[in-house]
Order: structure tokens, then C-alpha cells, then sequence
């Protein structure tokens, strides 16, 4: 007689990391978006400047080496002529309601 058991596999005795694209951006809603604070340095240091978090609005379509770069040089430019101590930096793409022409999904950007 043969036997019916069947070997698992690793992918059905380990639970499954989560995916951040699991999560549909067309599901995500004012009452249960949370601002990615984890992203961020938590501790400044240096005690004497104000911390600063950089925040990039646009289209981002297709995000470019520049529009990061644009970060960078932010940066640089507080660090050297402010008083300011940069903590992060977001980029906030506009909503798929946008409906600017050839605009990739925001799933995608």
C-alpha cells in the first residue's frame, strides 16, 4: 500500500514575509494611512541645529537619478549654509487622480 503523505515544502511551514506591494495603493485611505516615521534618524547629532525633513512633491514619472539627487544636494546645502540637521527625506507622488497624460500607476512609482 502506498502512502499518502506528501513531503511540505519550505514556502508551506514558513509564514510568508509580508510584501509592501501586497498592499494596494488604491486601498490605502486617509483613516488608515500611517507616515513612514520609521524611515527617518530618530536622534540628531548635533544638539545644536533644528532638524529638518525633506519632502519632494511631483509626478515622478518615471523617477530619475536626478530627482533623488535633488536630495543630496538639499542636503549639502543645509549642512553648509543653515542651522538646520536633515533627519530624511520623502518623495510624495501625486495620486493616479492626477490623470496627467502617459502618468505610470502610482503602484508603480
Amino acid at each position: 500500500m502506498a502512502s499518502t503523505t506528501t513531503a511540505s515544502t519550505p514556502s508551506q511551514s514558513r509564514p510568508r514575509t509580508p510584501d509592501p506591494m501586497d498592499d494596494s495603493v488604491s486601498s490605502q485611505t486617509l483613516a488608515n494611512y500611517q507616515f513612514p516615521t520609521h524611515r527617518y534618524k530618530r536622534q540628531q547629532t548635533k544638539a545644536d541645529r533644528i532638524p529638518l525633513v525633506f519632502v519632494a512633491c511631483g509626478s515622478f514619472s518615471p523617477i530619475t537619478y536626478l530627482h533623488l539627487r535633488m536630495f543630496e544636494m538639499a542636503a549639502d546645502f543645509a549642512k553648509f549654509n543653515t542651522e538646520f540637521e536633515v533627519l530624511g527625506g520623502f518623495l510624495s507622488p501625486v495620486s493616479d487622480a492626477y490623470k496627467k497624460a502617459g502618468l505610470t500607476s502610482a503602484q508603480h512609482r
